[in-house]
């Protein structure tokens, strides 16, 4: 059956440049075939997203950002993922690997504390929905949504925290509770090298580099053709 996916993100560049090799929504394509994969979006900032780039990754393009980084991790890894970021993130993941005409769509927010020093937790980036006789819409922004939903009987709703939602045939379905108790959105940190000795390199075999993704070989994003040696 056809699937009609609309995906779309104004990003705010806190993390890397800006331009088409880091816009939105991120596109990982199969090396051999060029189609399409998978494809995410991520609202938020991550924290530690060098150190997820030397746990798992390696050979990474200098201009990649904190949401391209995590989107080859969820790739090559999967959903667990979600319990290992630092920082902010909402997220969207269209995965076309299993059926592409029938993708496995996921939902995803997180909510953690703000930073190690508070006890109580907060949502770290909100998602709305708003469910039709026409289809599903989406936003960061209830606003949107609300004037959409004006003059019809269908109500915004706020998707649950910290669980991976499958959306399919219609319906979400709870996939997994996300544990994000022992994460923080803000790290707060007293020098650079405290910086890079607890957060980038936080053990000795990682800041010898001895790290790799299996001999993972990356796929091409979208309007970026890489190449390694």
């Amino acid at each position: 059956r056809e699937v009609s996916l609309a995906l779309g993100h104004t990003r705010k560049a806190s993390i890397g440049t800006i331009g088409l090799h880091t816009a939105q929504p991120v596109v990982i394509r199969n090396n051999k075939t060029n189609k399409i994969d998978f494809v995410l979006l991520h609202n938020g900032t991550l924290t530690n997203h060098l150190f997820l780039k030397n746990k798992y990754l390696s050979k990474v393009p200098p201009h990649y950002t904190d949401s391209q980084i995590i989107a080859y991790c969820i790739y090559f890894n999967g959903i667990d993922l979600f319990e290992e970021y630092e920082g902010a993130g909402m997220f969207i993941t269209v995965d076309y690997r299993n059926n592409e005409a029938d993708p496995d769509i996921h939902f995803f927010k997180g909510k953690s504390k703000m930073t190690k020093y508070v006890q109580t937790s907060e949502e770290e980036r909100p998602l709305w929905i708003l469910e039709t006789n026409k289809g599903l819409w989406f936003s960061s922004i209830k606003e949107g949504l609300n004037h959409k939903a004006f003059g019809t009987p269908y109500k915004v709703e706020n998707l649950p925290s910290n669980v991976v939602l499958s959306y399919k045939n219609g319906k979400f379905t709870e996939l997994k509770k996300i544990d994000r108790t022992q994460k923080y959105q803000k790290e707060v940190v007293d020098t650079y090298q405290n910086y890079y000795d607890e957060i980038v390199y936080p053990n000795e075999e990682m800041r010898n580099n001895n790290f790799s993704n299996n001999n993972k070989q990356f796929p091409k994003t979208e309007n970026t053709t890489i190449k390694y040696t």
